[in-house]
């Protein structure tokens, strides 16, 4: 019930703030403003440092001979008074910029009316959902919840044909806005100096794992951000005796779940942030993440354990056919370690079929392009104005 309240308080403030408050600090900054729209603005309001998911982009921007102007600040353990601090500051930035690149969720773009000088320029910090997200579910926007966070958005990148309609529908977005050009956060992966940066870095952490075959459980990120729920860890933790020696298992949570957890077995065993361990991984455990999308690109094994899958169905709902993403789908905790050896054993056989036929249908535009790509859409876009 607390959970429920903190939840309901917090989207009543939002609404407000996207109403009134903010809508009144642009338009005050668009009238001190009148000069030509320069800047090149990354923003988000989860991180207090550049978000992985806007690195390639804001390095590629670099490379161009543009020096981006950043606003990274964690709204959510701020407080309410220093979030709105510096969401109003952003609107000076707004006011000002050509572009704006965010990742996830980002209320000061969505407030107030849309400046045509301005692309709005929504990346996602994911390739392609699994479970409903947005409008499409009220565990991210409540129906009381009046006007859209997503509004204002001039693209929205997907990384495949399959998420257009359903984005578009998640995010309340005109046709045409949503586009299949790859997320630019995938780019990475297909960087081999990059790539080797994580291996040697995981082994100089951990080396007594040099030989040994790595297992991580990198599961969705549960509940709200007021509020996470995180799946317990101990059946995970079990497979390390099961899978023996030659195996290490680790466990990496999203850090909104670490960072409220309470309970040890609820936290992750690894400080490593995700994208660098998929690299090294052997076998990918996951569930409703699409974390398997970046993984994909490394043509290795993975399955999906979901022992929560009946209720997790009838409340969060899906977007895509879940049971028809993989055969290798394991809902009886009993069954997971003799499933996780039994896939590793299929693909060094050589089987790699599903994992192609998974890149094909989820992740097609994910191809090392995605980031040139946008950027020419963007520059396209430009000239038509």
């Amino acid at each position: 019930m607390k959970k429920k309240i903190v939840f309901f308080l917090r989207n009543v403030a939002k609404n407000f703030i996207q109403q009134w408050i903010l809508p009144a600090a642009y338009e005050l900054e668009r009238l001190r403003y009148r000069g030509e729209k320069t800047l090149y603005v990354f923003a988000d309001a989860h991180h207090t440092s550049l978000p992985f998911s806007l690195q390639a982009m804001h390095d590629r921007v670099r490379r161009l001979g543009i020096e981006p102007v950043c606003h990274f600040y964690d709204y959510t353990h701020e407080g309410a008074v220093r979030s709105l601090i510096h969401a109003i500051q952003f609107m000076k930035l707004r006011a000002r910029a050509k572009y704006i690149f965010i990742c996830d969720t980002f209320l000061p773009v969505s407030s107030g009316r849309r400046d045509p000088e301005t692309a709005i320029v929504q990346l996602c910090h994911f390739s392609g959902p699994f479970k409903k997200i947005g409008y499409a579910t009220e565990d991210d926007v409540p129906a009381y919840y009046k006007g859209n966070v997503f509004r204002n958005y001039d693209l929205v990148t997907a990384s495949s044909e399959l998420y257009v309609p359903l984005l578009t529908e998640a995010m309340r977005q005109a046709e045409g806005i949503v586009q299949p050009l790859g997320v630019s956060r995938s780019d990475v992966y297909f960087d081999s100096g990059w790539v080797e940066g994580c291996r040697t870095r995981f082994y100089e952490q951990y080396p007594d794992a040099a030989g040994k075959k790595i297992l991580l459980w990198a599961p969705t990120f549960r509940g709200k951000a007021v509020a996470p729920d995180a799946l317990d860890n101990g059946r995970l933790l079990r497979l390390q005796e099961e899978l023996g020696e030659d195996w290490l298992v680790l466990i990496r949570h999203h850090p909104h779940d670490d960072a409220v957890a309470a309970d040890p077995r609820q936290r992750s065993n690894c400080s490593i942030p995700t994208e660098q361990l998929l690299p090294v991984v052997d076998l990918l455990i996951t569930d409703y993440s699409t974390t398997v999308l970046d993984y994909l690109t490394f043509d290795k094994p993975f399955l999906l354990y979901a022992p929560d899958l009946d209720a997790y169905e009838k409340t969060r709902g899906f977007f895509v056919d879940y049971r028809s993403i993989t055969r290798n789908l394991v809902e009886d905790p009993a069954k997971l370690g003799e499933t996780a050896a039994r896939v590793y054993r299929e693909w060094e056989s050589g089987d790699r079929e599903e994992i192609r036929r998974c890149r094909e249908r989820f992740a097609k535009a994910c191809d090392g392009h995605a980031t040139e790509r946008i950027l020419r859409y963007l520059d396209a876009c430009s000239e038509q104005k």
